[in-house]
């Protein structure tokens, strides 16, 4: 038993050791390429520099990925039990995830269904972990149509909440015999779609076995050519807490008298969108119409401008939405009418917001337009090309110009590597700061004993004597 121990107790801290040793080189590495990625290259420099660091990027996903898989092998990984919002963090989750269809012809959709607006107590990394695994995988591996993420939340009993969680995508699907093996460690369907696709496959390993530590099961549902579904249960502790800021409750679909009572015209040629909106206006208690495009919109918009907004997608049959845009722009029809994106830009619009949306964000965003706080009506432009963002080049990390209003500090910063030193010395510098160096914990305790600081930055595993 002592042996098991002390071997368990060696893993774990061989892991901690490895962690540390592999991403102190690799964070110089992203670190500096984010300095040489200012505005004053050149643009070939800047294509080299963003290889670099998306390189090193993929590079530390595998080192993360491994690491994980062999704590939870050593049973060296920890759940944390902290209170947390279901909604807060499919949005964070839904907002994450919005760049991976980045020039694909795909559609991703995000769903709650939380009735009661339960908060409850887990580890939301991990849950999130998963969530981003499944979905990232599902783009991956769809080329064309959608990828569904939904999250149900419902009481098992006075203070449980049962939650399940579900990623469905149309992609590639598998064979009854590919799926038997998804969560083995270092595999995929078949070599073809690891040359194909890239990835290590360790991933869905990684996702089934944080959900059993969680009490749960990572199940599949795939079918050849069609798409697949990965789908879990969990059981977590409902947290009530003042942490969690009251949310206003929608009104009632009944409620015709209400103040917070819209009514929204979507115009919209993807039936999933269309079913999503119509559940999402019902559980918000407005009133809605749909079209299928932009023409649609435009014959009804002709008879009828009794809408609070209209929520036009931009890639449309027949007629886009920026095309009906130009149409109300223009006076043709409803000409009062001011508008508002759903986009990666305005497009000539008043305003504009991201696609995909939180829902809690169209919520608030539907109640201040009802409300009469943005404008009368409007249209909102729904945009899902991510090709249309404006390609401004510009640095992927910014360092403000805090001179003129930064607080004076002296920093010590403390690391036996010495690209760390001079990385952590550039990016104070960036921001307006110098910094004493130590070597490792014996000169850092030797300066403070000298010298007043107001901040410490430490390295946690130094020769002589450690950040501990």
């Amino acid at each position: 038993m002592k042996t098991a121990e002390a071997t368990a107790a060696a893993k774990s801290d061989f892991l901690s050791l490895m962690s540390h040793e592999i991403r102190t080189p690799l964070g110089a590495i992203l670190g500096f390429a984010e300095l040489l990625e200012s505005p004053n290259i050149d643009k070939e420099s800047r294509a080299h520099v963003s290889q670099i660091r998306e390189s090193g990027k993929f590079l530390l996903n595998i080192i993360n990925d491994i690491l994980d898989l062999s704590r939870i092998e050593a049973n060296g990984l920890q759940l944390e039990s902290a209170p947390f919002s279901v909604n807060a963090m499919i949005g964070d989750t839904e907002s994450m995830t919005s760049g991976l269809t980045d020039n694909k012809n795909v559609e991703l959709f995000f769903e709650i269904d939380n009735p009661d607006d339960l908060n409850v107590r887990g580890d939301s990394h991990r849950i999130q972990q998963v969530l981003m695994n499944l979905v990232g995988n599902a783009v991956k591996f769809t080329n064309n149509g959608s990828v569904n993420v939904s999250a149900k939340v419902e009481r098992a009993a006075n203070s449980i909440a049962r939650i399940c969680y579900s990623v469905k995508d149309t992609g590639i699907g598998m064979t009854p015999a590919q799926a038997e093996s998804v969560f083995t460690p270092f595999s995929q369907a078949d070599d073809s779609i690891t040359r194909k696709y890239g990835g290590t496959g360790l991933g869905v390993t990684i996702s089934s076995r944080l959900i059993v530590t969680m009490g749960g099961e990572l199940k599949i549902e795939t079918q050849e050519g069609i798409g697949s579904e990965f789908h879990f249960t969990i059981d977590l502790p409902v947290e009530v807490v003042s942490d969690f800021p009251p949310k206003s409750a929608a009104a009632p679909s009944n409620a015709k008298d209400s103040k917070t009572k819209g009514r929204f015209l979507f115009a919209e040629d993807n039936l999933v969108n269309q079913s999503l909106f119509a559940k999402l206006m019902d559980n918000f208690g407005h009133d809605y119409v749909i079209v299928n495009d932009g023409q649609e919109c435009v014959d009804l918009l002709k008879t009828d401008t009794n809408f609070d907004a209209v929520l036009l997608d931009v890639r449309m049959p027949v007629m886009d939405g920026l095309t009906v845009l130009e149409l109300i722009r223009s006076g043709e029809i409803g000409e009062k009418i001011k508008s508002i994106t759903i986009a990666s830009m305005k497009k000539g619009a008043d305003e504009f917001i991201m696609k995909p949306i939180c829902f809690d964000e169209l919520r608030r965003f539907l109640s201040s337009v009802v409300e009469k706080e943005l404008a009368s009506s409007y249209p909102i432009i729904l945009d899902s090309s991510r090709a249309s963002k404006p390609t401004i080049e510009q640095p992927v990390i910014a360092f403000p110009n805090i001179q003129s209003s930064k607080v004076d500090m002296r920093i010590m910063v403390a690391d036996d590597n010495a690209s760390m030193r001079s990385l952590l010395d550039k990016i104070l510098l960036r921001l307006g700061y110098t910094a004493s160096f130590a070597k490792d914990g014996v000169d850092c305790l030797s300066e403070l004993s000298i010298a007043n600081f107001d901040v410490l930055i430490s390295d946690f595993r130094m020769p002589n004597m450690d950040g501990k």
